[in-house]
């Protein structure tokens, strides 16, 4: 009985509440597409932001706005995904089924004066999930996962010379947590039954932090942009239900029975901080390049500690890695009203191979941008398409469920802006 219990009580309850785990500005469940204009430039934004998006990026630039400006829109994102075993799951393959995530955004900011602006932001910074179908191997970690939040975001900006801004926000996160998994009973001689499944989901949880940034335009040609988006720790708090799946064995079911029902389950997450460098250089009238780099400080997230498992207090061992997202982008005005946006990027997974499954088939990324804008008196149109390449991760035999996850994405954002005067 002390097997089944450990199968339900780690692998249902332990791996779900690590999931968030890279949905912080960095890794597999990140949103840091936060606006059009700015995805269009590969969100190489904090050094010349234009929009009040700017309070996502470096809220130093609300203090360059003028008047009452709102900014709303979304992004489409539609991830695909599949694996490939190795080892004893040589020949095990599965797709992941298709799924489209929304996640809006909406920034208001207000120009109080010369010197002063205010802003709001309400944006979704960590999101999305992943579905397997049930007949995969992977079910035991997860057929079904998913993250839902948001943050508010008041800021104010203050500019203290025409050369040099600096902004300050408060961080308010808010989150939620679904996983559906089944749970197996390997019986000896290569067969695996399945005895219960297992739902998790946390309340909404919230927790406040921070950020800040500074703006300084160098030159006529050449600003330069530092913003800093502090650790966050969410205290997850959620319900694990077991249903049995009865299999004949009476050892097995009887051991189950006593497991199914709701259990009360609890951790704490420290979501990372994330510094961010960037540099502007305005190359001529039409010409804007920006080249940025986020820094996410995953090396403080070593282990979880799960409280409420039938087993105790478990500890699971994480170990992750610092991380480095290198972003270039640009803007070219074909006239005073129309522009076109390109850009690259490069995203370094913090995610070590013995943690690869299938909540997180998470790898090193590059993605290529494009974008348009278009003013329409005082409203500006911006669309924007991404497409994320993988490279394969592959948890070279250090995670349960070896073999190889090949994953991209497509991304469309839309945005409209109004400008509505002081």
């Amino acid at each position: 009985m002390s097997r089944v219990r450990a199968i339900l009580g780690i692998c249902a309850v332990g791996c779900m509440l690590a999931l968030p785990l890279s949905s912080a500005q960095a890794g597999a469940f990140s949103i840091y597409e936060q606006g059009a204009r700015a995805m269009g430039r590969a969100s190489a934004f904090a050094a010349c932001p234009s929009d009040p998006s700017a309070m996502f990026y470096n809220p130093a630039g609300l203090a360059m706005l003028e008047g009452t400006q709102v900014y709303l829109g979304g992004t489409a994102i539609m991830p695909s995904g599949d694996f490939s075993g190795s080892g004893a799951l040589t020949g095990v393959t599965a797709d992941q089924e298709k799924q489209t995530f929304l996640p809006p955004n909406l920034y208001v900011s207000h120009q109080l004066s010369d010197q002063l602006t205010l802003g709001l932001g309400v944006h979704a910074p960590f999101g999305l999930g992943t579905k397997w179908p049930e007949t995969f191997i992977g079910r035991y970690a997860a057929y079904e996962t998913s993250i839902a939040g948001v943050a508010i975001n008041p800021t104010v900006a203050y500019k203290l010379n025409d050369n040099l801004a600096f902004g300050v926000g408060v961080d308010v996160r808010l989150s939620k947590l679904i996983l559906k998994r089944y749970n197996g009973q390997d019986v000896g001689g290569g067969t695996i039954l399945d005895v219960a499944t297992a739902d998790l989901e946390t309340d909404m949880a919230n927790a406040i932090g921070f950020n800040a940034g500074a703006l300084y335009q160098a030159t006529d040609q050449i600003s330069i942009g530092l913003a800093y988006r502090s650790k966050v720790e969410i205290e997850y708090e959620g319900t694990a239900t077991i249903e049995q799946i009865t299999t004949g064995i009476p050892a097995i079911d009887g051991a189950v029975a006593t497991l199914v029902g709701d259990h009360d389950v609890a951790t704490s997450i420290a979501y990372p901080s994330v510094l961010t460098a960037g540099v502007a250089y305005k190359a001529s009238d039409q010409l804007l390049l920006e080249v940025d780099v986020n820094m996410v400080g995953w090396s403080a997230f070593e282990q979880l500690e799960v409280t409420g498992l039938p087993t105790g207090i478990e500890t699971i061992e994480e170990d992750y890695e610092n991380s480095i997202t290198v972003r270039v982008g640009g803007e070219y005005w074909l006239k005073e009203d129309m522009a076109l946006r390109f850009g690259y990027l490069y995203d370094q997974s913090p995610v070590p191979a013995k943690s690869i499954s299938p909540l997180l088939p998470d790898a090193d990324r590059n993605g290529i941008t494009f974008g348009f804008g278009k003013t329409f008196g005082n409203m500006t149109l911006d669309v924007a398409g991404m497409y994320l390449m993988f490279a394969d991760a592959d948890t070279e035999g250090l995670a349960a469920l070896n073999g190889i996850y090949k994953n991209s994405a497509l991304l469309f954002a839309v945005n409209l802006g109004f400008a509505l005067g002081g």
